[in-house]
């Protein structure tokens, strides 16, 4: 099962911008990219932009990552035992 934690708009293979519901601070979600580089918004309140698509997680991870996120937003740290595969 797939379980969306956030959506990346991606232009011509360039990730610009992101979307989740589980952001509460609307400053993040005000971030554009180009480039790899922050095009709008706050770069301390931006995630890094190596970070706008996400590589595929260990199982049971999903859940962890969504926890995370529901409780601390985007800058949450990632669980100690998730790992990329």
């Amino acid at each position: 099962m797939w379980v969306i934690v956030s959506l990346t708009e991606v232009v011509q293979g360039d990730p610009v911008r992101i979307w989740s519901e589980h952001e509460r601070d609307p400053g993040v979600l005000a971030c554009r990219f180009k480039n790899g580089k922050v095009l709008e918004g706050n770069p301390d309140l931006c995630p890094a932009p190596d970070f706008l698509l996400l590589k595929s997680l260990a199982p049971g991870c999903v859940r962890k990552l969504q926890e995370a996120v529901a409780k601390s937003g985007f800058g949450a740290p990632w669980p100690p035992d998730c790992r990329y595969e």
